[in-house]
């Protein structure tokens, strides 16, 4: 249970992180390799161990204040979008179905706790017109909406402004985006999700020296904070700084250690290519592959680097240990597949 549950955690640090990070590219992409590691990982994870993480999970839904009724609302709004989809389910319903029994016991554990009287956050609100941001399907509806508002009172709130900018800067409006963080920074100049949403604009206009520098000084303010560093990055690539960039990522990976996503070695990888360290490359793109459950993809990966002429010995020693530690790793989870499938098999049988 141990395992499952750090796992667990790192995940959904990963799709918290993801959200909050930044690009409309980035956010989704993020979400699913995050969630597409972790199903690799639990694989094996028994029923008893998914009751326990059930009972996990309410507990730390009502240490974070929230009602424990959500997490029996969330499975069965879950059982509802998926019941005539057996066919076609996704593998992390496959693997851990939401059953009748599931849906009662949690509702029977949400039972045991006093009634928590929720009070929504500011910085929930935000969090939701990212997410509103990132809605491909209903972006020119949410514009429309907005600027109706705008046209009606001629004032938005914070948040309608900050997802206005959100949505104007993915559809390529990018002055009119560029009003909006003016007008947000103008009001709050040491907002972290301000100060990105200014960079994005910077970068997206071509203006990279501009968005080194204002994150430069934002990162004084906020170290290591994931969506201005990854940014940062971003800028100093667009600037003709790779080598700077891949510093900055390596730094922040050292500094978030169980959070790290997915997407920061896909980044790493980008600068390392960008600076012409091919090895350092491939390898970067071998701990995505890994992150994300791809095993296989990662042992390619080191095994093209083994043979970059960039290598030194002390790299080259590395990238032989790590090789035979993922492919110690692969044959174990094909081995433990194989009997899952041989004793399922015989279950049927019986």
């Amino acid at each position: 249970f141990q395992k499952a549950s750090s796992t667990q955690v790192q995940t959904f640090a990963a799709i918290l992180a993801a959200i909050l990070l930044g690009s409309p590219e980035l956010g989704p992409a993020m979400i699913a390799t995050a969630t597409a590691g972790n199903i690799q990982q639990q694989l094996n994870f028994t029923r008893s161990h998914e009751r326990e993480a059930d009972r996990v999970g309410i507990d730390i839904l009502v240490n974070a204040g929230f009602d424990p009724n959500h997490m029996s609302g969330f499975f069965y709004r879950l059982q509802e979008a998926y019941r005539y989809m057996e066919s076609n389910l996704p593998e992390l319903l496959r693997t851990h179905p939401v059953t009748p029994n599931r849906i009662a016991d949690s509702q029977n554990r949400a039972r045991q706790y006093p009634q928590i009287e929720e009070k929504a956050s500011v910085g929930f609100a935000f969090i939701q017109a990212k997410l509103r941001s990132y809605d491909h399907v209903n972006q020119a509806r949410n514009i429309k909406r907005l600027k109706a508002k705008q046209a009606d009172s001629q004032t938005l709130s914070a948040v309608e402004q900050y997802e206005y900018a959100l949505l104007l800067l993915a559809t390529g409006k990018l002055d009119a985006a560029n009003k909006f963080a003016n007008n947000l920074l103008d009001e709050n100049k040491e907002s972290a999700a301000y100060i990105a949403l200014k960079a994005q604009i910077e970068i997206a206009m071509q203006h990279p020296d501009n968005a080194v520098s204002r994150l430069r000084q934002a990162l004084l303010l906020f170290p290591n904070h994931p969506q201005l560093s990854t940014l940062y990055a971003q800028a100093l690539m667009e600037s003709g700084k790779p080598e700077m960039a891949a510093d900055q990522i390596r730094s922040l990976i050292l500094q978030q250690q169980k959070f790290i996503l997915p997407s920061y070695y896909r980044l790493l990888a980008k600068a390392e290519i960008a600076a012409k360290r091919n090895s350092k490359a491939h390898i970067a793109m071998a701990d995505y592959y890994y992150m994300i459950g791809q095993t296989r993809s990662a042992i390619e990966q080191l095994e093209t680097a083994l043979k970059q002429p960039d290598n030194t010995t002390f790299q080259t020693e590395r990238i032989k240990a790590q090789l035979d530690t993922r492919k110690r790793e692969l044959l174990e989870t094909e081995h433990k597949a194989d009997s899952a499938k041989h004793l399922s098999i015989d279950r049927k049988r019986q």
